[in-house]
């Protein structure tokens, strides 16, 4: 019994199955040859010869078939192992949303509810203040619904990049400037700075989510006070850059390869309250590969973050435009 379960065990196994054949078949075919060239034809170890070509035969097609199941088991196995965690992904996602939704209208409600109920004893300045919180939230939630659409759209591979030809640095400039009253309630200054000026084809929409994603995760991590470094300059003849450098909390290495997928947060967030929804990152790496550009970062945790966005020079329409000095030019 013991013989018989190690006999099958070797032959499920395909390397083991097809020397076999192979050795079968050669010592069919010797047999077969022998006993028609050596003399007299002898029938009997011609067609001994003639079963043991057979046999390696079925075996090697045995062998070859048993392949074909397990590598086909090997795939539906992967293949479910990956619809388990895309379910997971789903509700975990569906969760965090439905979370990220609800704090920006719970804001909106709470706020407007207080305004409604208490209007003739609060004074103008609270129900200004009031105000700001809800138009603020509504902007919150408006730009999470926005990010959540293009990332649905960019992985449905629906997106279409809507390109114009753009004065690249003022284009850069206007998106840092969006973050200038945020950061200045920080008394964190923005510094915004090109090496040149070119127009550029592109899409100004998509490149000021990316930088504004940028700048938002460098406010984030950045403690009040510090700056915030945002250049654009050309490296060789391929590339030019977008750069935003911070000196926050930075970055763990652990987390540096999973921080562009759709909902990571790096560990480092337990180290400030403003915590995001984990959208932006992913939905910049699918715009720069939209605009066949990459992504470089450098992080050191307790020195800083710096991101590039690298885009190709064939996005530049006319190299010798001269714009504008806006060189140095300091925001917030």
């Amino acid at each position: 019994m013991q013989y018989r379960a190690l006999i099958v065990a070797k032959l499920s196994q395909p390397g083991f199955s097809r020397a076999l054949a192979i050795v079968l078949a050669a010592l069919g075919s010797a047999a077969a040859l022998w006993a028609i060239l050596s003399g007299p034809v002898q029938p009997m170890l011609a067609l001994s010869g003639a079963l043991l070509v057979v046999a390696g035969c079925v075996i090697w097609t045995v062998a070859a078939h048993s392949e074909r199941l397990r590598v086909k088991a090997e795939e539906l196995h992967a293949s479910q192992a990956r619809l388990n965690e895309l379910s997971q992904f789903r509700q975990q996602f569906l969760g965090n949303m439905s979370h990220e939704f609800r704090t920006p209208l719970n804001a909106i409600q709470g706020f407007a509810q207080a305004i409604l109920h208490r209007q003739e004893d609060m004074s103008d300045q609270q129900i200004a203040d009031y105000v700001r919180i809800i138009e603020k939230s509504a902007r919150d939630l408006g730009a999470l619904t926005d990010n959540v659409l293009d990332l649905s759209k960019l992985d449905a591979e629906q997106f279409q990049l809507s390109l114009r030809d753009v004065d690249f640095t003022r284009l850069i400039c206007n998106a840092v400037g969006r973050h200038s009253a945020e950061a200045g309630e920080r008394n964190i200054k923005l510094n915004c700075r090109s090496d040149e000026d070119w127009i550029v084809r592109s899409d100004p929409r998509g490149i000021r989510r990316c930088i504004s994603s940028l700048i938002s995760n460098a406010l984030k991590f950045s403690e009040d006070g510090q700056d915030i470094d945002v250049r654009v300059y050309r490296r060789g003849r391929r590339s030019f850059v977008v750069e935003v450098s911070d000196s926050g909390c930075g970055i763990a290495e652990q987390d540096l390869a999973t921080i562009w997928m759709v909902y990571a947060r790096s560990s480092m967030t337990k180290k400030t309250s403003r915590i995001g929804a984990g959208l932006g990152l992913a939905i910049t790496r699918s715009m720069m590969d939209a605009h066949n550009g990459f992504i470089e970062i450098d992080s050191e945790v307790g020195r800083g973050t710096t991101v590039r966005l690298c885009f190709p020079n064939t996005m530049i329409v006319n190299p010798d435009y001269a714009g504008n000095a806006r060189k140095g030019i300091a925001i917030g």
